[in-house]
């Protein structure tokens, strides 16, 4: 696949549903709020699994349930992946 393919398809894939991007904007922009980002990171994992799976269609906004504990895990695995590198910026701060 050369880079103009790649390029064209990441411009595709999300015009395919110009509706779920809104509301994936909508939800964006109230992720201010807390709550609603753990829902953004659910359904990035969704488009992920989606997209691995051979799908070209963004997945549907259903099972909104899912979708946050999804987030709320993703997150989860993000603090614990940082705690090293806290650790070790800490050391160094100390340090120097």
């Amino acid at each position: 696949m050369n880079i103009s393919d790649i390029i064209s398809d990441s411009i595709k894939y999300p015009s395919s549903n110009w509706g779920k991007v809104l509301i994936l904007g909508v939800i964006c922009i109230a992720s201010i709020l807390i709550v609603p980002i753990f829902l953004v990171y659910g359904y990035v994992f969704r488009i992920i699994k989606a997209t691995l799976a051979g799908m070209d269609e963004l997945p549907e906004f259903d099972e909104i349930g899912e979708m946050f504990v999804d987030g709320l895990k993703i997150l989860v695995v993000g603090i614990v992946y940082a705690i090293p590198v806290w650790i070790i910026a800490t050391i160094i701060g100390l340090i120097t």
